[in-house]
């Protein structure tokens, strides 16, 4: 009995010591959502927030519980559904050492710009993970914190500087609201955003990441090629030993790293693996005692283009190796020189032999040696060998050329069109009389207008196809794609126009999703303009799916009337796109209309022209002759020729 008394007793201690646990080291409300395990002095919460179960789950409610205790905390918390968390940058609360956020929308993420209290907030946080999650930037904040960039504190501009050892930011991404409605109307005309920005890094704070081991951004769309820059700037890494910036879409290695040694000291393993970079570039500025090497991995990336002299360029970097595993190497017969050199022992000599894994890299061309590895490769299969002597095979080979240049011959009339779209992009040929659109100075070569439903379409097909083609040969276009280009801070309509202005194309993708986007159809009216008072033909329209013409904007439909559109279902889709923003149409003959009176603009209807502080009535009918121009009878004995009308003297509207 007594026995039974003690156990009793026992388990009852013990219940309130879990009790205790529950009530005093976190808030009580975190056990409806979160699993929690403690051993020793060291408290593991694994939380799952799914949005239905009533709780916000708020990082800085912890403090309250955690300050002056002796436990240590590690929070990883995954959402789901609609679940979403509050945590404010930098993460400092007593005793929490580890934070993993998983598929979370992120609140209240800057909201601690300016609170002074955090240098005397004990720092103890060594790993923060976030994965896959959304920052939601609260526009309103932000504009204040820039506009009074000196009240922003060192702590938060560096965070967690003396105690962090691990940082990882996968597959984050950032996106605003707005929680004051009139926020947008108390922004200034002097709150540029870039001149805010470029003030915010401009201030003279060195932060000095004393711990920092490990660093990883990846699976990023949207990072600047000068993302590095920035962040090395104004920051020393003294240990910073792993640096992982895979997955990125870099199609060139950025400067800082091609002159790591400078920067990055300890450094020991260098990921920029899963990229599409096509060169290879780095300095050495050093004369090194041997060591052990620092890994470069540049696996899976577009680089096709091997030499000999490339090999002894790195074997000559101290202390560095570089993997170029699983990228697509180019074997045909112009490379003979360098394959025959990595089939030699004898070449793998020295420095040069940590590079012997060369030879059993496999090749992607030409067709004969794809899938072969290098070192089995033989001169057939590089398309080396030499033909038989044989007549017979001269006489049919004629034979198929003349048959094949009879061919095209007769279809070139037919086909004339695509034939200079395949000169074009298969061949690089402009055709004397296609005017090449390329001289036109523009930041842009196209800006793209499309709705976020079709966002994945966007970014995984035509970025991919007409900013980095896979051929380097074929040219690649410079885009300007909303989520990734425009100006955080300035207003949408403002983005819409500088970007239209700074393209030479404005490309459309017509889709269902599009014709509900109000400002999809904002920027295909600006883009609209372009093309009817400019003398070239600015927008091009793709056509993502069918689309009945009783949902359609009648602008809209007038210009599918006039503007010959491009469809995705085409199998030259991307051949005819390409020709597109490259050619353009021959230049207008307007001046030499001038004197009869005449326009180069095809309009639907009649038309008020306004030019300067002199108003000119001038009814224009729709209908034109063969060469495209429509009569103008100006009020005034004036004539005037649209080539005179500047941009900001001239609105057009239709009466």
């Amino acid at each position: 009995m007594a026995f039974q008394d003690n156990f009793y007793s026992i388990l009852g201690i013990l219940l309130l010591c879990t009790l205790s646990v529950s009530v005093t080291l976190y808030p009580p409300s975190w056990n409806e959502i979160c699993d929690v395990n403690r051993t020793d002095n060291h408290l593991f919460l694994n939380c799952v927030a799914e949005g239905h179960e009533g709780v916000r789950f708020i990082f800085k409610d912890l403090v309250n519980y955690s300050t002056g205790v002796n436990t240590t905390y590690t929070v990883h918390i995954t959402c789901r559904g609609t679940g979403n968390i509050s945590m404010i940058w930098p993460v400092k609360i007593p005793g929490l050492i580890d934070v993993r956020v998983e598929g979370c929308k992120i609140y209240d993420y800057i909201n601690d710009w300016n609170n002074a209290s955090l240098d005397n907030t004990p720092d103890n946080l060594q790993s923060l993970q976030i994965v896959d999650s959304t920052s939601m930037i609260d526009v309103s904040v932000l504009f204040t914190s820039l506009n009074n960039v000196q009240n922003i504190t060192d702590e938060f501009t560096c965070g967690h500087e003396e105690t962090i050892r691990v940082l990882k930011m996968r597959n984050m991404s950032m996106a605003f609201h707005v929680s004051d409605p009139l926020v947008l109307q108390r922004i200034r005309p002097q709150d540029n955003p870039i001149e805010l920005i470029k003030n915010f890094l401009n201030q003279d704070v060195k932060c000095v990441y004393k711990k920092l081991e490990e660093m990883e951004e990846t699976y990023t769309r949207s990072m600047s090629k000068h993302h590095m820059n920035v962040l090395s700037s104004s920051s020393e890494y003294p240990v910073l030993k792993y640096i992982n910036y895979s997955h990125n879409h870099w199609t060139e290695i950025n400067e800082i790293f091609q002159d790591w040694r400078t920067r990055f000291t300890e450094m020991k393993y260098l990921d920029l693996s899963h990229n599409k970079i096509s060169k290879i570039e780095f300095r050495d500025r050093f004369d090194l005692p041997p060591g052990e090497d620092t890994i470069i991995d540049i696996r899976h990336n577009n680089i096709s283009t091997l030499t000999v002299q490339n090999i002894l360029d790195w074997s000559a970097l101290d202390n560095m190796f570089i993997d170029i595993r699983g990228n697509p190497l180019d074997c045909g017969c112009f490379k003979q020189t360098l394959i025959f050199k990595l089939q030699s022992e004898s070449f793998f000599k020295g420095t040069i032999s940590k590079y012997k894994y060369l030879q059993n890299m496999t090749c992607a061309s030409p067709e004969s040696a794809k899938g072969i590895k290098i070192i089995n490769l033989s001169k057939i299969e590089m398309g080396c060998e030499i033909p038989p002597e044989d007549l017979s095979i001269y006489l049919v080979a004629l034979g198929v050329i003349a048959a094949i240049l009879i061919l095209v011959i007769i279809v070139t009339f037919r086909y004339r069109r695509e034939i200079k779209i395949i000169l074009y992009t298969r061949f690089h040929v402009v055709l004397p009389w296609d005017v090449d659109d390329k001289k036109e100075e523009k930041e842009y070569d196209a800006f793209v207008s499309y709705s976020s439903g079709d966002e994945d379409w966007v970014y995984d097909y035509l970025q991919q196809k007409l900013e980095t083609p896979a051929d380097e040969d074929t040219p690649a276009f410079n885009l300007c794609l909303h989520q990734r280009d425009f100006i955080g801070g300035t207003s949408i309509l403002e983005n819409i126009i500088d970007s239209i202005e700074n393209s030479r194309h404005t490309i459309v993708i017509l889709s269902k999703n599009f014709l509900k986007s109000i400002w999809g159809m904002e920027e295909f009216k600006h883009a609209y303009y372009q093309s009817i008072i400019k003398k070239h033909r600015h927008l091009i329209i793709v056509k993502y799916e069918d689309i009945p013409e009783n949902i359609m904007d009648e602008t809209l439909k007038r210009c599918l009337k006039t503007f010959t559109y491009l469809d995705v279902k085409d199998v030259m889709f991307i051949d005819r796109l390409r020709f597109a923003l490259a050619i353009k149409t021959r230049p207008t003959k307007c001046d030499s209309k001038c004197e009869k009176g005449m326009i180069d603009l095809t309009l639907p209807g009649p038309l008020v022209i306004t030019n300067g502080p002199n108003v000119i009535n001038t009814q224009v009918s729709n209908t034109s002759d063969d060469s495209g121009y429509v009569d103008v009878n100006p009020v005034s004995n004036n004539v005037y020729c649209n080539n005179n009308f500047q941009k900001d003297d001239i609105k057009a509207n239709y009466v």
